[in-house]
């Protein structure tokens, strides 16, 4: 970042004196390939502001972008970005990343960079482009790829431009446009155009700007602008959503489309659900084999739900996730043969294969697209249009709808994970898209429990055993990471239970995680060697050594409109720490108990003495993931006197 203090100021003010003296020619750079030309301005950092651009990593002098519809299957995306870097920080939005497959071709894909005075130092060349196949970790087969350069100089600041040309064949995602990479990146000029015809319409809105907007008719054509200009910097806000949330953004989507030769509309949820279904048509025949699974189960169960329950662990325990996104296969599921013959398949043809499973048994279920993430970007509910990136089951079943997630091997049945809670999902039904919210968690589900006892020793040594309990959500994470975790990663993360240095884990038993429950549990043993430090007749004891919290975020930023997010759901977390004083030694002083409740969060925390030493219990609840940007203050308090409570010490003295 530029200090107050930056020298950049004098540097414009040397390089305006050096332009004056010295009038150099542009050479043609990818003229051919609709590269920078002669005609094109050179970007001396001299034509910016220094005000506009204070204290920024990088500027984007230019986002120039134009889709051109010719027909229901066919499209060209032209691009073109300048971008004037300031600081090492600032390289990252110098990359140019352009994904293409089976339906989209790169035609172009060029670059210059500039020094600060606005000179071609040099062009794009084949070692600056790295063409990467997604094929790698659980992506088995795709034909996606990535084309992706980035052209940096070791002397700042400098400028690059970057160009890049994709020809559609097939189509039914156009894309979003968001000129302001992050908010402290501040845009001089951008603009987006779409050219099409009466007979090709397209949807769009524009969200978090006001953006100017210009329609010209010309030889049957219509060509519409969105464009903004000056685009300053935004100040970065703590704890809050994703920059997408709140950035500039123009969202396009096709009213018709082919692809594929299969047609399709989006008017409505409604069209978009119909052509989503239509691909999983004639898809659920099972194989003889699995027919007979089906009825021994059957034959085996009580209710549906047990029909359900047992078909899914049955799956799990036979199948598992395996991406294959092949042409239209990255929407149209595999056959249930497919899966069963190979033992794998993708979240499409999981779900696709247990919905055949349950339909030959007579159970209704529907398949339902999620976005699905810990932090999934901004939904548009009223913009039908592909905002997905996974698929599930519903199945309704007494007086209730189950949601399956076909994809994991470690989740227990009937399990709605924080990557698909609380959101929009399409469901897929036989009468088109319905768009609904799949359940919410609340802190009562999501509990974290420790318990730990501390022996403590007249050195300031201690022994400690914590056994914890997680529910909920609280679960996701920890189950898959654990399946693939080493002895070296479990002793790491017994280590980072504890809020103590110098911890040594003796032993730590995970076999409580692993399983398929809805509540998992571990042990951990270990010495907290100088836990509590002496001085003279007195140990001073730390009172909180699990789940401490230090943190207190700082007062609102000035005209924050977005509410604060401290966690991906809403938690409970509740730790019992029972400490067995040495032989000889008496508890003189306790802090005193704490309680701060708001309509968002709580906090309390209670000491007492026992038999033979004390007890602390100390509970945080969040109630919401979000606290309104008016109750900052209130939650800043509780945050303060659990910080406060927490870095209190317990007074032991020597009788």
């Amino acid at each position: 970042m530029l200090s107050p203090g930056s020298t950049f100021p004098r540097a414009l003010a040397l390089l305006a004196v050096l332009l004056a003296t010295f009038a150099v020619p542009r050479p043609d750079v990818h003229a051919a390939a609709g590269g920078p030309t002669d005609a094109d301005p050179k970007y001396p950092v001299t034509e910016l502001d220094p005000a506009f651009v204070h204290g920024a990593d990088a500027v984007v002098r230019l986002d120039k972008r134009h889709l051109t519809l010719h027909s229901r299957e066919e499209a060209v995306y032209a691009v073109r970005r300048v971008i004037t870097v300031f600081t090492p920080e600032g390289r990252e939005y110098s990359r140019m990343n352009v994904h293409y497959n089976s339906f989209k071709d790169i035609a172009t894909f060029d670059g210059v960079i500039r020094d600060a005075s606005g000179e071609i130092i040099r062009d794009m060349d084949d070692e600056d482009r790295h063409d990467v196949s997604l094929t790698g970790g659980s992506t088995m087969a795709t034909d996606g790829r990535i084309l992706h350069a980035q052209l940096s100089h070791s002397t700042y600041p400098y400028t690059v431009e970057l160009e890049y040309k994709v020809d559609y064949e097939g189509y039914f995602v156009l894309p979003t446009w968001q000129p302001q990479p992050a908010p402290d990146v501040p845009v001089v000029a951008a603009e987006f155009k779409v050219s099409t015809r009466d007979d090709l319409p397209y949807r769009h809105t524009v969200r978090n700007a006001e953006m100017d907007v210009n329609t010209v008719v010309r030889d049957e054509e219509v060509h519409t602008t969105w464009s903004m200009q000056s685009v300053a910097s935004k100040p970065s806000l703590s704890h809050s959503r994703g920059w997408s949330h709140r950035a500039p953004r123009l969202h396009l989507a096709p009213t018709r489309f082919t692809i594929e030769e299969r047609d399709g509309e989006s008017h409505a949820w409604l069209d978009l659900g119909a052509w989503y279904r239509s691909l999983w048509a004639n898809r659920t025949v099972l194989p003889p084999e699995l027919k007979r699974k089906v009825d021994e189960v059957q034959a085996e169960s009580s209710s549906r739900r047990e029909t359900v329950r047992t078909l899914y662990t049955y799956m799990q325990d036979r199948t598992r996730y395996i991406s294959i996104q092949l042409g239209l296969g990255g929407w149209k599921p595999f056959s249930p043969d497919y899966v069963h013959e190979r033992g794998y398949g993708d979240c499409k043809a999981l779900t696709n294969y247990l919905w055949a499973m349950l339909e030959y048994a007579g159970i209704e279920a529907v398949p339902a697209l999620i976005d699905r993430g810990l932090t999934p970007g901004p939904f548009l509910e009223d913009f039908p249009s592909n905002q997905f990136n996974h698929v599930v089951l519903t199945v309704p079943v007494e007086e209730d709808t189950l949601w399956i997630e076909a994809t994991s091997q470690q989740l227990p049945f009937d399990t709605v994970h924080p990557g698909i809670a609380d959101r929009p999902a399409l469901l897929l039904t036989s009468d088109g898209g319905k768009l609904v919210r799949t359940p919410a968690s609340t802190a009562g589900d999501n509990v974290i429990t420790r318990s730990t006892e501390i022996a403590l020793k007249p050195n300031g040594d201690a022994g400690a055993i914590t056994i914890a309990h997680h529910t909920g959500a609280t679960t996701y994470s920890l189950r898959h990471r654990a399946a693939t975790w080493t002895p070296e990663d479990a002793d790491d993360f017994a280590v980072r239970r504890y809020d103590v240095p110098n911890v040594r884990i003796e032993s730590i038993d995970l076999q409580g995680v692993i399983a398929r429950a809805n509540r998992l549990t571990y042990t951990i043993n270990s010495r907290l060697p100088r836990f509590a430090s002496s001085m003279g007749s007195r140990l001073f004891v730390p009172l909180s050594p699990t789940g401490r919290s230090r943190m207190v975020p700082p007062v609102a930023e000035p005209d924050r409109d977005v509410p604060f997010v401290y966690h991906a759901y809403p938690i409970t977390v509740v730790d019992t720490t029972t400490y067995r004083v040495p032989d000889g030694y008496a508890v003189e002083a306790l802090p005193d108990s704490v309680a701060q409740d708001t309509p968002f969060a709580s906090f309390s925390a209670h000491v007492e003495r026992t038999e033979d030493g004390f007890r602390q219990v100390r509970r945080m609840v969040y109630q919401q993931t979000e606290i309104p940007v008016e109750h900052h203050e209130t939650h800043r308090a509780l945050l303060k006197a659990q910080a406060r409570h927490d870095r209190a010490q317990v007074v032991l003295v020597k009788e």
